[in-house]
């Protein structure tokens, strides 16, 4: 699989990669329930990915535009450094 080398390309690849593994999931219910890490199950921890992988393209287009990122909170309601 090649290097994405622009945007468009990277959302195209994590577009059709999601889709891809999507399908897989829902062919089988049973896999997004199994265990994959402590008590995480995989379902769980692809909406995890998926939102990091969301937010990174999001800030990538933020700096390409020369804004400053957003302020991101933990859950104790801390600033947290990006």
């Amino acid at each position: 699989m090649p290097i994405p080398k622009t945007r468009k390309e990277l959302m195209e690849l994590v577009c059709t990669t999601f889709a891809k593994l999507e399908v897989e999931l829902e062919s089988s219910e049973n896999l997004a329930m199994f265990p994959c890490i402590d008590d995480w199950k995989v379902k769980d921890l692809l909406a995890v990915r998926a939102w990091w992988t969301e937010k990174v393209v999001e800030w990538i287009q933020i700096g390409q535009n020369g804004d400053r990122l957003p302020q991101l909170l933990d859950t104790s309601g801390k600033k947290v450094r990006v």
